[in-house]
Protein backbone atom coordinates (compact mmCIF):
# COMPACT_ATOMS: atom_id res chain seq x y z
CA UNK A 1 0.00 0.00 0.00
CA UNK A 2 1.31 3.46 -0.54
CA UNK A 3 1.88 6.23 1.50
CA UNK A 4 1.32 9.36 0.52
CA UNK A 5 2.81 11.68 2.93
CA UNK A 6 3.53 14.98 0.90
CA UNK A 7 0.24 15.40 -0.30
CA UNK A 8 -1.64 14.73 2.93
CA UNK A 9 0.25 16.70 4.92
CA UNK A 10 0.11 19.77 2.19
CA UNK A 11 -4.04 19.36 2.13
CA UNK A 12 -6.01 22.13 4.23
CA UNK A 13 -7.88 21.02 6.89
CA UNK A 14 -11.66 20.06 6.52
CA UNK A 15 -13.67 22.36 8.95
CA UNK A 16 -17.97 22.45 8.67
CA UNK A 17 -17.83 25.92 10.15
CA UNK A 18 -15.50 27.58 7.62
CA UNK A 19 -15.03 28.04 3.93
CA UNK A 20 -13.39 25.44 1.17
CA UNK A 21 -10.02 25.72 0.87
CA UNK A 22 -10.00 23.49 -1.91
CA UNK A 23 -12.52 22.47 -4.42
CA UNK A 24 -13.35 18.69 -5.37
CA UNK A 25 -11.73 19.57 -8.73
CA UNK A 26 -8.71 20.60 -7.61
CA UNK A 27 -8.35 18.11 -5.01
CA UNK A 28 -8.51 15.32 -7.90
CA UNK A 29 -5.84 17.33 -10.21
CA UNK A 30 -3.61 17.37 -6.83
CA UNK A 31 -4.22 13.14 -6.35
CA UNK A 32 -3.61 12.62 -10.44
CA UNK A 33 -0.29 14.24 -9.59
CA UNK A 34 0.94 12.03 -6.67
CA UNK A 35 -1.17 8.93 -6.69
CA UNK A 36 -0.36 5.71 -8.68
CA UNK A 37 -3.06 5.13 -11.54
CA UNK A 38 -4.62 2.32 -9.32
CA UNK A 39 -5.20 4.54 -6.59
CA UNK A 40 -6.01 7.43 -8.59
CA UNK A 41 -8.93 5.16 -10.27
CA UNK A 42 -9.86 4.30 -6.71
CA UNK A 43 -10.60 8.10 -5.59
CA UNK A 44 -11.98 8.78 -9.14
CA UNK A 45 -15.22 5.84 -8.30
CA UNK A 46 -15.96 7.26 -5.37
CA UNK A 47 -18.76 8.77 -7.64
CA UNK A 48 -19.74 5.88 -8.68
CA UNK A 49 -22.98 4.39 -6.87
CA UNK A 50 -22.14 0.86 -7.95
CA UNK A 51 -21.83 -1.95 -5.15
CA UNK A 52 -18.88 -3.59 -6.64
CA UNK A 53 -16.63 -0.75 -5.59
CA UNK A 54 -12.71 -1.45 -5.67
CA UNK A 55 -11.96 -0.58 -1.76
CA UNK A 56 -13.43 -1.54 1.50
CA UNK A 57 -13.72 1.97 2.43
CA UNK A 58 -15.82 2.93 -0.65
CA UNK A 59 -18.07 -0.10 0.01
CA UNK A 60 -18.68 0.84 4.02
CA UNK A 61 -19.34 4.47 2.97
CA UNK A 62 -21.77 3.36 0.35
CA UNK A 63 -23.58 0.66 2.31
CA UNK A 64 -23.82 3.64 5.37
CA UNK A 65 -25.33 5.94 2.61
CA UNK A 66 -27.55 3.70 1.35
CA UNK A 67 -28.64 2.81 4.91
CA UNK A 68 -29.01 6.70 5.79
CA UNK A 69 -30.95 6.98 2.87
CA UNK A 70 -33.06 3.98 3.42
CA UNK A 71 -33.76 5.12 7.36
CA UNK A 72 -34.73 8.39 6.25
CA UNK A 73 -37.60 6.83 3.67
CA UNK A 74 -38.78 4.99 6.03
CA UNK A 75 -39.33 7.53 8.15
CA UNK A 76 -40.94 9.74 6.50
CA UNK A 77 -42.98 7.29 5.18
CA UNK A 78 -44.00 6.44 8.89
CA UNK A 79 -44.58 10.09 9.09
CA UNK A 80 -47.06 9.95 6.02
CA UNK A 81 -48.66 6.50 7.19
CA UNK A 82 -47.04 4.91 4.19
CA UNK A 83 -45.83 2.13 6.75
CA UNK A 84 -46.99 -0.75 4.69
CA UNK A 85 -46.24 0.55 1.84
CA UNK A 86 -43.15 -2.19 1.17
CA UNK A 87 -41.32 0.51 -0.63
CA UNK A 88 -40.41 2.27 2.33
CA UNK A 89 -39.67 -1.00 4.83
CA UNK A 90 -35.50 -0.39 5.31
CA UNK A 91 -33.65 -3.70 4.26
CA UNK A 92 -30.31 -2.42 5.95
CA UNK A 93 -28.96 -3.39 9.24
CA UNK A 94 -30.41 -0.69 11.94
CA UNK A 95 -27.94 1.41 13.01
CA UNK A 96 -28.53 3.17 16.10
CA UNK A 97 -26.17 6.45 15.16
CA UNK A 98 -28.31 6.63 11.65
CA UNK A 99 -31.30 6.07 13.07
CA UNK A 100 -30.94 8.69 15.99
CA UNK A 101 -29.52 11.21 13.33
CA UNK A 102 -32.85 11.01 10.93
CA UNK A 103 -34.28 11.09 13.83
CA UNK A 104 -33.70 14.69 14.64
CA UNK A 105 -33.20 15.72 11.00
CA UNK A 106 -36.97 14.82 10.13
CA UNK A 107 -38.12 16.77 13.37
CA UNK A 108 -36.65 19.44 12.90
CA UNK A 109 -38.26 22.72 11.53
CA UNK A 110 -35.76 23.95 9.40
CA UNK A 111 -34.57 21.20 6.51
CA UNK A 112 -31.32 23.56 6.33
CA UNK A 113 -30.78 22.60 9.73
CA UNK A 114 -31.78 18.81 8.99
CA UNK A 115 -29.68 18.51 6.06
CA UNK A 116 -26.88 19.76 8.71
CA UNK A 117 -27.99 16.71 10.91
CA UNK A 118 -27.39 14.23 8.49
CA UNK A 119 -24.11 15.74 7.32
CA UNK A 120 -22.99 15.83 11.17
CA UNK A 121 -23.55 12.12 11.07
CA UNK A 122 -21.61 11.50 7.80
CA UNK A 123 -18.72 13.31 8.99
CA UNK A 124 -19.29 10.88 12.58
CA UNK A 125 -19.25 7.88 10.26
CA UNK A 126 -16.60 9.29 7.99
CA UNK A 127 -13.91 10.12 10.97
CA UNK A 128 -14.57 6.40 12.38
CA UNK A 129 -13.02 5.14 9.35
CA UNK A 130 -10.32 7.40 9.16
CA UNK A 131 -9.23 5.81 12.46
CA UNK A 132 -5.25 4.65 12.07
CA UNK A 133 -5.44 5.77 8.77
CA UNK A 134 -2.79 8.58 8.46
CA UNK A 135 -0.88 8.89 5.08
CA UNK A 136 -2.23 5.89 3.00
CA UNK A 137 -5.43 6.05 0.39
CA UNK A 138 -8.04 5.60 3.10
CA UNK A 139 -7.08 9.50 4.38
CA UNK A 140 -7.42 10.36 0.79
CA UNK A 141 -10.71 8.56 0.55
CA UNK A 142 -12.48 9.87 3.39
CA UNK A 143 -11.00 13.89 3.07
CA UNK A 144 -12.58 13.88 -0.77
CA UNK A 145 -15.98 12.65 0.61
CA UNK A 146 -15.84 15.31 3.27
CA UNK A 147 -15.07 17.96 0.95
CA UNK A 148 -17.58 16.83 -1.41
CA UNK A 149 -20.12 16.79 1.70
CA UNK A 150 -19.01 20.72 2.27
CA UNK A 151 -19.11 21.81 -1.17
CA UNK A 152 -22.72 20.86 -1.66
CA UNK A 153 -23.23 22.57 1.28
CA UNK A 154 -22.18 25.77 -0.10
CA UNK A 155 -25.00 25.79 -2.23
CA UNK A 156 -27.07 25.90 0.43
CA UNK A 157 -28.85 29.07 0.51
CA UNK A 158 -31.57 30.53 3.10
CA UNK A 159 -32.59 33.28 1.25
CA UNK A 160 -33.04 31.56 -2.24
CA UNK A 161 -34.44 28.52 -0.94
CA UNK A 162 -37.32 30.64 1.63
CA UNK A 163 -37.84 32.45 -2.12
CA UNK A 164 -38.44 28.83 -4.05
CA UNK A 165 -40.24 27.67 -1.14
CA UNK A 166 -42.86 30.64 -0.65
CA UNK A 167 -43.10 30.28 -4.80
CA UNK A 168 -43.89 27.13 -4.70
CA UNK A 169 -46.41 27.03 -2.10
CA UNK A 170 -47.96 30.07 -3.59
CA UNK A 171 -48.71 28.07 -7.20
CA UNK A 172 -49.96 25.38 -5.14
CA UNK A 173 -52.45 27.80 -3.54
CA UNK A 174 -52.92 29.23 -6.94
CA UNK A 175 -53.97 25.51 -8.45
CA UNK A 176 -55.85 24.35 -5.49
CA UNK A 177 -58.46 27.39 -5.20
CA UNK A 178 -58.92 26.56 -9.38
CA UNK A 179 -60.38 23.26 -8.30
Amino acid sequence: MSSYYYLISTLPTLDPEKGLALTEAEFLVLCEKHLTRSDFRVISSVTDAETDLPNSTLRAWLEFEQSLNHALAEERAQRLEHVKNEMYVNTFEKNPQIAEAVRKAVTEESPLLGEKILDAAKFAFLDDLEVNHFFDLTKLIVYYLKLRILEREQYFDFVRGDEEFKRLLSNIQTSIKSY
